[in-house]
C-alpha cells in the first residue's frame, strides 16, 4: 500500500474533529507559539489531513511552506539511521549483539569492550548524550574523543539518552559497508521514491548539497530566522555541527509519512521491500524490560528512561510521551527542533508534525509572549495528537 489522499469518513475518521485539530494548529501558529508548522495525518494508507501554516511575522521575512520544503529533523534522524543499520544486519555485515569493538577496535577502550550495536540503538550502552570539553573541530575528532571516554554505567543495565552512540553507529556502518551513511541513506530512501530525506555527509558544509537550499532555517522564540544556527547567536550545542546520525538529518512531512507507512506495512512500501517483516517488527519492540520500573517512571529524569526500541521510542507501560491516547503498540520519535512522527499499528495511524524552532526562553522585552500551556512544541504536539486520536470513529 502507498499513501493516497482521501476523505476522512471512508477510513473511519471524523472530518469535523480533524478540522478542529487543524484549527488548533493554525491558532497556535498565528499566536506566535510556533513560527510555522506542517501537519500530516494518515490512516489505512489514506492521507486525511495535510496542512501548512506560517506565522505572519515569518511570512514577512520571506518564508513559506511548500511541497519542496525540507526541515532539519534533529533526533528524528535516529530512527532513520536505524533503518540503514537493520539493512546492514540483513545483509550480514554486522550483528546487533556482536561487540562494536570487534568492528571498531579503538572503540573498545576504557571499558567499552562489551557494548553492542543493540545497546547503542536503544540508548543502553552507558554513554553520555554529548562529549565533555571544548567543541571538536571535526567528526573524526569527535569520534576519537568518544573512543577515549569511559562509560557512566554498565551496558544493558539501564538507559540514558545518547546522541553520541549514534555517531559510533554511523562509523560502524561506514566500516562494515565501505560507504558513508549519507550514501546508504540516499539509496534506501530513493528506493521508495522519497527524495527529501538525507543524512548530513561527513565534513559537509551547510550549503554543500543542492537539496539544502530547500532546508528551512531555525527560528528563535521571537520568530527570527537564523540561517546558520551554529554561529553562536542561538544556544545550540556546538557539537551538533559535527553530528551525522544522531541529529543532523533532514526530511519532509511527506517523506516521514512514507517511512511511517512503510513501518506499518512491516517493511514494505508499494511494491518495494525495504526491510523484512522480521526486521521491521524487531525495530519497534522494547529491548529491555527494566526500562519502565516504577522508580524510573516517577523520577525527575523519567524521559531518560523512556522505553527504547531500535532507533524508535515506544510507549512502554506507563509513559505516554508521544500522546495521551496512543495505544500500547505505538512507536514514535521527536527532535529538538520540533519534528515528530508517531505511528500506531493498533489504529493504522501515522501522525507527522513538523516545525523549525529552537525554543529557549526569550530574554528581550519585545519577545513573543504566549500562554504557558502552549509555551513549547512538546505541549502543542501532545494536544494535536490527542485531537487526532479523538477523530477515530
Amino acid at each position: 500500500m502507498t499513501l493516497q489522499e482521501s476523505l476522512p469518513e471512508p477510513v473511519g475518521m471524523s472530518a469535523s474533529q480533524l478540522e478542529a485539530a487543524a484549527c488548533y494548529m493554525k491558532e497556535v501558529v498565528d499566536l506566535g507559539a510556533l513560527p510555522l508548522c506542517e501537519i500530516l495525518v494518515a490512516r489505512g494508507s489514506r492521507i486525511v489531513l495535510h496542512d501548512r501554516y506560517v506565522n505572519p511575522r515569518v511570512a514577512e521575512q520571506g518564508f513559506e511552506l511548500t511541497g519542496d520544503t525540507i526541515f532539519e529533523v534533529a533526533s528524528v534522524t535516529k530512527p532513520l539511521c536505524a533503518l540503514v543499520v537493520m539493512r546492514q544486519v540483513e545483509m550480514g555485515r554486522l550483528a546487533l549483539d556482536i561487540p562494536v569493538s570487534e568492528y571498531i577496535p579503538e572503540f573498545g577502550k576504557v571499558g567499552k569492550g562489551l557494548v553492542t550495536t543493540r545497546h547503542l540503538l536503544s540508548h543502553s550502552a552507558g554513554m553520555g548524550d554529548l562529549i565533555d570539553g571544548p567543541p571538536p573541530t571535526s567528526t573524526e575528532e569527535l569520534l576519537d574523543r568518544v573512543y577515549d571516554q569511559p562509560l557512566v554505567f554498565e551496558p544493558g543495565t539501564r538507559s540514558s539518552y545518547s546522541t553520541l552512540g549514534f555517531e559510533v553507529v554511523a562509523e560502524l556502518v561506514r566500516r562494515v559497508s565501505g560507504e558513508e551513511l549519507s550514501k546508504l541513506g540516499d539509496d534506501l530512501f530513493s528506493s521508495v521514491g522519497i527524495g527529501q530525506t538525507h543524512f548530513r555527509a561527513r565534513g559537509e558544509s551547510g550549503s554543500a548539497s543542492a537539496w539544502r537550499r530547500h532546508v528551512l532555517p531555525l527560528f528563535d522564540r521571537d520568530l527570527v530566522a537564523h540561517e546558520d544556527p551554529f554561529d553562536g547567536e542561538m544556544e545550540i550545542h556546538p557539537h551538533f555541527e559535527y553530528i551525522t546520525a544522531g541529529g543532523r538529518g533532514c526530511s519532509s512531512a511527506a517523506d516521514l509519512a512514507v517511512i511511517g507507512q512503510m513501518m506499518l506495512n512491516k517493511g514494505m512500501y508499494g511494491n518495494v521491500r525495504v526491510l523484512s517483516p522480521a526486521s521491521a517488527e524487531r525495530m519497534i519492540e522494547r529491548q529491555f524490560v527494566w526500562s519502565d520500573t516504577p522508580e524510573r517512571m516517577t523520577s525527575s529524569d523519567r524521559y531518560m528512561f523512556l522505553s527504547k526500541a531500535l532507533g524508535w521510542m515506544v510507549r512502554g507501560e506507563a509513559l505516554y510521551f508521544g500522546g495521551d491516547l496512543m495505544s500500547p503498540r505505538a512507536f514514535f520519535h521527536g527532535g529538538a527542533y520540533g519534528s515528530r512522527v508517531l505511528v500506531d499499528p493498533e489504529y493504522d495511524l501515522v501522525l507527522v508534525f513538523m516545525t523549525s524552532t529552537w525554543q529557549h526562553p526569550v530574554t528581550g522585552e519585545e519577545g513573543i509572549q504566549v500562554p504557558e500551556h502552549v509555551n513549547d512544541f512538546i505541549k502543542i504536539q501532545r494536544v494535536f495528537a490527542n485531537m487526532v486520536y479523538g477523530a477515530l470513529c
